[in-house]
């Protein structure tokens, strides 16, 4: 991860020889997080992984401004299992918001690794996708945005357990040079769906589940739902566009509300149709800058 953090700033055309390394020293003390020795547990290291980039890029910042990217959604496992015949072990990797850069948005849903499509989740395993959809609001707001995270909603069909290995439920992805952090992750176990838009437990008998778990039980036709977090931003809200925070709104990724408080941004409603209040926008951003001073 270090080596992949320092070419992608210095130099995304070099190669990881012996002579690239020659140049780097690392100092990772024995015992630590980074450099572990039995009988220290090690599962869900990935996670470590996960946020190690958004530390690194943090630190150089300063150094490479137009070289990084702002922190992401971090890594969400889900796992499901059979607790009697026939027999299934299911995995997946859940998609999240990607860190905004310094010229450009972070990238909605995305992940390092594939998803399993629905279909074939569905026709090979005894499990539903009842929902799957964008997060508003989850993006951290910047002059760029970060990534939007994913919702997406597991209906099990037979009685099983559900493992989790997860991270951002509590520090949310970071932004830059006065971006917005992104929002948190939460996973839910509940009787049933939890609704459109719903962001964690609300509905009758629904509970959070630990981002760290194993042999949770779970019912059949019980639903477990992951709510993925987004991508911090970079650089200030108030110097976005209008125009993408509107497109946004249009699109689903930016609430009215998340709009107007996130990026000053006046989105009215004239009938079903949103329009763009481009001097009330300016008169709000007016008063958001002023109010910090």
């Amino acid at each position: 991860m270090v080596g992949c953090v320092l070419r992608s700033v210095l130099e995304p055309r070099a190669l990881a020889s012996a002579g690239f390394w020659r140049a780097v020293d690392l100092t990772v003390p024995e015992g630590c997080l980074l450099n572990a020795r039995s009988p220290s547990p090690v599962g869900a290291r990935s996670e470590v992984c996960a946020v190690l980039p958004d530390l690194l890029l943090a630190a150089l910042q300063p150094a490479v401004d137009q070289q990084v990217v702002a922190g992401s959604h971090g890594v969400h496992g889900m796992g499901f299992s059979s607790r009697r015949a026939p027999n299934f072990i299911y995995y997946e990797t859940v998609a999240g918001g990607g860190g905004a850069r310094e010229t450009k948005d972070g990238i909605d849903g995305i992940w390092e690794t594939s998803n399993l499509p629905i279909e074939a989740m569905e026709s090979e395993f005894p499990m539903m996708a009842d929902m799957l959809e964008y997060v508003p609001d989850s993006a951290g707001p910047g002059r760029f945005r970060g990534g939007v995270g994913v919702r997406k909603e597991y209906r099990l069909l037979v009685d099983a357990y559900v493992a989790t290995h997860s991270n951002r439920h509590t520090v949310a992805a970071k932004g830059l040079t006065g971006g917005g952090q992104g929002a948190t992750t939460s996973i839910v176990h509940s009787p049933g769906s939890l609704g459109p838009g719903s962001l964690g437990p609300g509905s009758e008998g629904a509970v959070e589940l630990p981002r760290e778990g194993t042999f949770i039980p779970v019912a059949g036709q019980d639903v477990v739902t992951i709510v993925s977090g987004g991508g911090g931003g970079f650089g200030d809200p108030l110097e976005r566009s209008p125009d993408l925070v509107f497109r946004d709104v249009l699109n689903g990724k930016v609430t009215r509300d998340g709009a107007r408080q996130g990026y000053g941004v006046v989105v009215e409603e004239e009938g079903d149709v949103p329009r763009l209040d481009r001097e009330g926008t300016e008169l709000l951003r007016r008063e958001m800058r002023a109010a910090r001073i």
